[in-house]
């Protein structure tokens, strides 16, 4: 069970949790796996770390699946983090009790196009905030080509659909126009 108290770890500080056996198995099979490369830069002549993408309350170190952990040298770790605190920050001090719910929605659809998160996360993020969802996607679709041709449908279809919340209706126009139109930089995948 997952962050369950035991009399092996029982109540560690994160610091401890590092040094514990378990983690460090973990970390160097992680390691290993990214050939001892920063898998950002590329790196291979910098101390590397073993990064959380997230962090669950109650969770050990170890008990991170492998897609939620990522090896970095220092210099892109320090980032990663910089970026994460930024964001937070952004959030935090935004106001108005929506706009963490606008972040989803945006992140979501601009994700969702490149089919970076799985559909259980793409439709939570589509309840989230519809209209902010369209948004992501107009924009990862227009970021993803310079040719004028996607951005202008994107936009047309966006500006057509939006008032209207058709989130599905958008997303099945630029699926169609993109299936039948790739671009060279986007691999589009058949349905089954």
């Amino acid at each position: 069970m997952a962050g369950a108290e035991t009399a092996e770890t029982g109540r560690m500080t994160y610091a401890e949790q590092l040094k514990h056996p378990k983690w460090q198995r973990k970390r160097l099979t992680l390691l290993d796996a990214a050939g001892w490369t920063c898998q950002l830069c590329s790196a291979t002549e910098s101390t590397l770390h073993v990064h959380h993408k997230r962090y669950v309350k109650g969770r050990r170190a170890w008990e991170y699946e492998d897609r939620e952990l990522m090896v970095l040298c220092e210099a892109c770790h320090d980032e990663q983090h910089r970026l994460q605190d930024l964001l937070d920050e952004m959030v935090a001090t935004a106001g108005g009790e929506d706009c963490l719910r606008m972040v989803v929605g945006l992140v979501g659809g601009f994700l969702a196009t490149n089919s970076s998160i799985d559909e259980g996360l793409c439709i939570s993020a589509v309840r989230a905030c519809p209209s902010m969802f369209i948004f992501g996607v107009a924009g990862a679709a227009a970021s993803l080509s310079c040719e004028p041709r996607v951005a202008a449908f994107v936009q047309e279809t966006a500006t057509e659909i939006a008032p209207s919340m058709g989130t599905n209706r958008l997303m099945n126009a630029v699926v169609k126009e993109l299936t039948e139109h790739p671009l060279p930089s986007m691999k589009v995948k058949e349905s089954a």
